[in-house]
């Protein structure tokens, strides 16, 4: 269900990709519901994975409201992992935050709260767009001035 995604988002079928996205994230609801697997690696590499690139292939559509309940949920889920397998989990947690840069949402990145994760690319990402380029926005060329 999901691997089709990969092939749809290369080709540029974006629709495509999200759709298979879409399903494989369904089916891996039911399935770890049904078997009590949630917070397992196949939940970590697989449902979460889903969940990620389906936001991706949401935001490639200009489809920010989608894109963006991918990631919340995204985020939501993979929260309590992040405490057991943090190389595992760590990638998915700034998810939310590559879609709102993808959409110029400057004040909503702005509110965000520093992240709980203690390394990597979470932390640059929940500073970085705080710097004045963000805060002062688009310069009249177009570019984010300081």
């Amino acid at each position: 269900m999901h691997m089709p995604a990969h092939i749809y988002f290369r080709v540029g079928d974006y629709a495509a990709s999200a759709r298979s996205n879409a399903i494989a994230a369904d089916t891996d609801r039911v399935y770890l519901r049904d078997s009590g697997t949630t917070g397992s690696m196949y939940d970590i590499i697989y449902f979460a994975h889903n969940l990620q690139y389906l936001a991706a292939a949401d935001c490639m559509q200009g489809r920010f409201a989608d894109a963006r309940q991918a990631a919340e949920e995204l985020v939501v889920h993979i929260g309590p992992m992040f405490s057991t397998n943090q190389a595992m989990a760590e990638p998915y947690v700034p998810t939310l935050i590559y879609v709102l840069l993808r959409f110029h949402r400057w004040g909503e990145i702005l509110k965000l709260p520093p992240p709980d994760t203690p390394s990597g690319d979470n932390r640059i990402l929940a500073f970085r767009p705080r710097d004045s380029r963000v805060r002062n926005g688009p310069t009249r060329d177009g570019r984010n001035g300081a």
